[in-house]
Order: structure tokens, then sequence, then C-alpha cells
């Protein structure tokens, strides 16, 4: 991120709305949602000094017994457990809130409580098992395994005072939403990388994640960058953390909405006009994603702000202008990448066939 950036929390009149994954409606109107909440955030307060262990969020062991009311979560202590493995160890990690006008409040219910049987008084028992059980909410349970994982990770980059802790746990003194963030875009980073390797050898289809074990990865570090979003309200940086997980999660009107306040709160950082073309031209806005690729190249020369003009070019189907961006985007990538290669032979397979303008 560029330093000279307004990358200072505000208020978050103008936040994109939150979406809420794999929620379950009831025919009376309430919803059912499935959230991490019980995991504290990796790189954030808490961190376990043991190996192969993690810190867990957990009620009281005199807590109320669920369904806990409106806005009435009791309280939770910090615990340090053995690191969770197995999908069944990720059921136990997965909070079921019911989504309010306020936003979610927890039920009291983990999934591995609704899987081992549904409560007569939730209402439509058939729908209820069908969705704890479906493949979906697998997915969050393997997210769940991630995120205890990447918090354990963390071990290794505390300092040397914490191993004189003698509680067990690292407490941070503040949220390092910086360092935080970073991580996420950094573990999203090595997922993309893992996918273009694939699909440069052909070994995928283009967008989107494929696999199920990279649905979980890109679920935890999406869940994780939307949480940052609400600690640091306005804050751009956690917006473009949270846009390039939808992007990867094919997510593209989210990843829109996440790009469009970053470009309004960072209007020079390159990388949210590039992710913006990218998500608007995805969703069949070419003139959208022809301003946005635009205003890339205002703030920086780049093989990356070339090409994705040229990308638009080529959509739009101007032949001419196409060509001479893909040039420049050329001249300026000395290693010229598979992705920039793709596009250049797009262009030649389309227009040096004669192949008329659309």
């Amino acid at each position: 991120m560029d330093p000279q950036d307004d990358r200072t929390p505000r208020p978050a009149q103008d936040d994109p709305p939150p979406v809420w994954l794999d929620a379950l409606t009831f025919a009376d109107g309430r919803r059912l949602v499935p959230t991490l909440r019980p995991v504290p955030p990796p790189g954030a307060q808490f961190v376990s000094l043991h190996e192969g262990t993690f810190v867990a969020f957990e009620p009281r062991d005199d807590a109320p017994r669920a369904p806990w009311g409106a806005q009435q979560m009791p309280d939770h202590v910090l615990a340090v457990r053995p690191l969770p493995t197995t999908r069944e160890d990720g059921a136990r990690l997965v909070d079921l809130a019911f989504l309010g006008p306020d936003g979610p409040w927890p039920s009291g219910w983990r999934l591995s409580d609704l899987r081992a049987g549904i409560p007569d008084a939730l209402g439509e028992v058939e729908r209820v098992h069908a969705w704890t059980r479906s493949a979906a909410l697998d997915v969050w349970c393997d997210a769940a395994l991630e995120v205890a994982r990447l918090q354990a990770a963390q071990r290794a980059q505390l300092p040397p005072e914490a191993a004189g802790e003698s509680s067990g746990l690292w407490v941070r003194e503040r949220f390092d939403m910086q360092v935080h963030l970073e991580a996420i875009l950094a573990a999203l980073g090595e997922v993309e990388r893992e996918r273009d390797e694939a699909i440069s050898r052909g070994l995928a289809q283009h967008g989107g994640i494929d696999r199920p074990g990279d649905r979980a990865r890109v679920l935890a570090l999406r869940v994780l960058a939307c949480e940052s979003t609400h600690i640091h309200q306005g804050h751009p940086y956690a917006h473009h953390a949270c846009g390039v997980a939808a992007r990867l999660a094919g997510e593209w009107a989210e990843a829109a909405a996440r790009f469009r306040f970053v470009a309004r709160r960072a209007p020079t950082l390159e990388a949210g006009w590039l992710e913006l073309t990218w998500a608007l031209a995805m969703l069949r806005d070419l003139e959208g994603a022809l301003s946005a690729a635009q205003r890339a190249l205002e703030h920086a020369d780049s093989a990356a702000a070339w090409s994705n003009l040229a990308a638009v070019r080529m959509e739009r189907g101007e032949k001419d202008q196409a060509r001479a961006a893909l040039d420049k985007a050329l001249a300026r990538d000395a290693q010229v990448d598979w992705k920039l290669r793709s596009l250049d032979q797009q262009w030649r397979l389309r227009w040096d066939a004669g192949q008329p303008d659309a």
C-alpha cells in the first residue's frame, strides 16, 4: 500500500453492506448463519505459546443453555486447546448465529450440536438437518481448521519475551491491523499463485476456486478479512483484503463493491483500480471497467495497468486500441508472464485470423 494513501479509519456509513454466506432463511423470516466467531483471529491479540495448540474463545461453564436471546451472549473465556485436525473438530468451532437488524448474535449452538440433533423449537427440522449436513457447511468446518492453523502459526513470529509468559497465552496490547492484513493478503496470494500455476499448465479452468481445500482456505481468509472491517471501520486496506478474497471465491458483485470503496478511500492506489477493473469486467460492466482501467494508468505506468486496459479493450471489440495497450504492456514486462502471453495470443487468434471487429 502506498504510504501516501489516506488509510485513516473513518465512520462506516459508506461501507459496503455485509455479506452473510450460506445463510438458512426460515419461512418466518429468521436467518441462521455460520460464523467462525469462536476462534480468535490469527495475528490479533491471542496466540498460544504451546506447540500443537491454539486459543479458543468459549462460553463459560456456567453459561445458559442454548438458544441465547438476542444480544445476550454470555461471558466467554480464552482457553488453550489442542489444534483441531478433523472435520468433526471443525464443526465444534463453527458458531451458528441468528441474523438480526444489527447483525448476528450467537444462538449458543455450534454446528456440531445441530448435527447431533435438531431441537424441535428451532422449527423446520428437515430443512435445518439438510443444511447442517450440506457440502457448504463442510467447507465451514474445514475453514475453522484453517483459521486455527493460521493462529497457531503466529507462534513463530512472536517476540522473544513471549516465551516467559506463564499463562500459556501471548496477549498483544493492541490489534496490529497492518501486520494482520498483510498476513491475510500474503496467504490469499499463495492460493492465487498455486491456482495460476495450475491454470498455466491447463489443469484447471480460470476463475473461482475449484478444489474444496482451496474453497476452505479462501473462506477462512475471507472471514478474517471481514472481521477486520468491523474492527477498523472504513479502512481501505481491510476492504481491499475482503475484495481479493471475494474475487478468489468468484463473488464478483461483492468484490466490485469492496474495490469501489477502496477506490473512493484510497484513489491513488493502483491495485484498487486494477482489481475494480477486473471485477467490473466480470460483471460485464465494460464501461465501468474501461474507466477503472484508465484511472489505474493515472497512478502507475505499469505492465499490469496496460494489460488490464488491453483486456477491457478486447472485450469491447476495439482491435487497434487493444493492440496498442498490449504493446505497451509487453514493453514494460521484461519477463512477460503467462497471463500477458495468453492475452497477446488471444488478440492474435481473434484479429490476425481476419475476424472482423465487434
